[in-house]
């Protein structure tokens, strides 16, 4: 028995080797192991942990609490954000800016005082009148622009509230007092006028009107807008004024409070034409090229301290130690 069952193993395996070497088996044993990849592999090796996952868990909204969420109170919502530990949204808030001033003075240009005496064969008086006519019309254009906002103004009758305007800031200036003077000035006006008197005391006082007050100049400009229009009013004003200031220490700085003197101011008034509250204030002065200089200040220095003893004591005993070097 034990040969006839390695006979039949021998037959059965002559049989496996004969069926092997038929040659259609033979290419379809070499197609089913041909390519580099191994059974059941991918030929990619990257990315094996995701592909390995079967499904991804998405993470879906809860749209249950985004309802109660848009239902709640901005109250409740800000408690419910807290116990998430979330930092609630500040809502985006648009501040408006609110310009009072313009902060320039648009036009300094200033008529001659002695325009009309001068011969027109004097060199450059073509030009002069060129640009006075220039002057005439853009003040018939500014005037036209101011009365289309404020239909009461008149160049005739406004030098009466110039002139108030004028002696209310001076003496709001003299008192020292801050929010009357913000009424009275605009924005650009007021460092000029309340920093140069810091430390210091003035006396001011107003006498009388030499000439009477004109208008000589009306300017209107637009700042940052189109519909944001300012308007400038330039008065000549001439009179006679008491003006002295006093240091911290009581002593004079500049000026004479008993003498009255003359003096020709050229006052910038402005206007804020698109504000249907707004009101003429003092804007600042133009000082022309041809106007005499400003009056210098009172130089003040310290007083020396100077010791005659000891400086005569000091004379002797050089005098005895060259004496006694000669000896």
């Amino acid at each position: 028995l034990l040969w006839f069952n390695l006979v039949k193993m021998m037959i059965t395996c002559i049989q496996a080797s004969v069926r092997l070497l038929n040659p259609f088996e033979i290419g379809l044993i070499c197609i089913a192991t041909s390519g580099t990849a191994l059974a059941n592999r991918h030929w990619n090796p990257k990315f094996k942990k995701l592909r390995g996952e079967k499904f991804l868990k998405v993470a879906l909204p809860d749209y249950d609490k985004i309802r109660e969420r848009e239902e709640m109170s901005i109250k409740d919502l800000r408690i419910e954000l807290k116990k998430l530990g979330i930092q609630p949204h500040r809502p985006w808030r648009e501040r408006p800016i609110h310009i009072s001033s313009s902060g320039t003075i648009f036009d300094e240009f200033v008529p001659d005082e002695n325009e009309n005496k001068v011969s027109l064969l004097v060199k450059g008086k073509g030009s002069r009148l060129v640009d006075s006519s220039k002057h005439v019309w853009r003040n018939s254009r500014a005037g036209k622009k101011i009365r289309s906002y404020d239909a009461d103004f008149d160049p005739v009758i406004f030098i009466d509230e110039a002139l108030k305007i004028y002696l209310d800031a001076h003496s709001a200036l003299q008192n020292r007092d801050s929010d009357r003077l913000h009424e009275l000035v605009t924005e650009y006006a007021y460092p000029e006028m309340w920093e140069e008197l810091n430390l210091k005391s003035l006396r001011w006082q107003f006498v009388e009107s030499v000439e009477p007050a004109r208008v000589v100049q009306m300017r209107t400009s637009s700042v940052m807008q189109e519909d944001n229009i300012f308007a400038q009013v330039t008065v000549r004003m001439h009179t006679k004024q008491k003006l002295a200031i006093y240091d911290q220490f009581g002593r004079l700085y500049m000026g004479n409070e008993t003498v009255p003197r003359d003096v020709l101011e050229y006052i910038v008034y402005e206007k804020h034409l698109s504000n249907l509250y707004g009101k003429w204030r003092l804007h600042g002065k133009i000082r022309p090229c041809w106007l005499s200089a400003k009056d210098n200040v009172l130089p003040t220095f310290v007083k020396p301290s100077v010791c005659p003893n000891a400086t005569q004591e000091i004379d002797v005993q050089l005098e005895e130690q060259n004496i006694i070097s000669v000896e």
